[in-house]
């Protein structure tokens, strides 16, 4: 049976993550000077490196912990804790936090005439940092069942789709996201992570420790 709590929780998370009112602004800033075409291809290799990234982190992430001898629970208490700090950045971000960003960017990586920044730097590390990793290791490890597969792979189109659409129209996108868009935004996605973060903790110190922190 499709696991519908699951398919929400990710795809809450996720997008969280791949946040349109970041990706806007931090890939119209790394593909300045490029034509219709170069953006299209530039949003289709991110796309595709991206969905890539996601679905070996979740497949094979709990595989690699377990190589290194990192308990499984533990990471969940430890990812969540991570995901938690991330949601506590997105609730108090300011105006002054997003025009420095985008600037740091900007200084960084636009001023070269290189146009193959599909895969870097603009999926890994700007749009795919340690936080879309760190969720996709702990909900992968919630696959069990090939319902609990199909699942992920449900949220991995959804979140390529909305990705990619995100890229396509950004120049459209840039008229309606604006710096008090930005702050509202992120402020309610982060409120979603955050409340998914402590859930991850709650889980994890469940399985840790026997202790029963959910009740029927």
């Amino acid at each position: 049976m499709f696991d519908y709590d699951l398919f929400l929780d990710f795809s809450i998370a996720l997008f969280a993550f791949v946040n349109p009112l970041y990706t806007v602004p931090i890939f119209l800033t790394l593909t300045q000077g490029f034509s219709r075409e170069e953006r299209r291809r530039t949003a289709g290799v991110s796309a595709f490196t991206m969905f890539c990234t996601f679905i070996i982190t979740a497949i094979i992430g709990d595989q690699l912990l377990y190589i290194l001898g990192v308990d499984i629970p533990s990471f969940k208490i430890a990812g969540g804790l991570i995901i938690l700090g991330i949601a506590f950045k997105m609730l108090f971000v300011g105006q002054d936090d997003h025009e420095e960003t985008t600037t740091s960017i900007e200084n960084k990586y636009a001023a070269g005439v290189n146009k193959d920044i599909g895969v870097y730097p603009l999926t890994i590390p700007l749009l795919a940092g340690p936080g879309l990793f760190a969720t996709a290791v702990v909900f992968g490890g919630r696959i069990v069942l090939p319902e609990d597969l199909i699942t992920l792979m449900a949220v991995a189109l959804l979140l390529i789709l909305q990705f990619w659409l995100t890229m396509v129209f950004a120049v459209a996108a840039s008229r309606f996201v604006t710096d008090t868009t930005i702050r509202i935004g992120t402020s309610i996605l982060g409120i979603l992570l955050a409340a998914i973060s402590v859930e991850l903790i709650l889980i994890g110190i469940s399985e840790s420790f026997g202790v029963p922190v959910f009740e029927d």
